[in-house]
């Protein structure tokens, strides 16, 4: 699996500033599509803001309330599984 590229406030404010060029022509042209799409970019962020908020509840958590017990059968140690990543402690 490939590593994992965070997006920062900067990058992804950028990218919400590309949303003013269509914005600014809807206006100028009077086109009428101008409300409609400020309220769609505004449902958009949100929807992403929660959807972000329900996987860090669903993923990020798991390690801290998961944890099973294994048992490593070749030399004896016993290893916690939190998550994907097993840590063996040592007798």
């Amino acid at each position: 699996m490939e590593e994992v590229i965070d997006i920062s406030y900067w990058h992804l404010g950028i990218g919400m500033l590309l949303m003013l060029f269509p914005l600014y022509y809807f206006w100028r042209l009077k086109t009428g599509l101008l409300k409609s799409a400020v309220i769609s970019t505004v449902r958009m962020t949100v929807q992403l803001l929660l959807i972000g908020v329900y996987l860090w509840f669903l993923f990020l958590p798991a390690g801290q309330y998961f944890r099973q017990s294994v048992v490593d059968g070749s030399d004896g140690h016993c290893g916690f599984l939190y998550g994907r990543k097993t840590y063996l402690v040592e007798d």
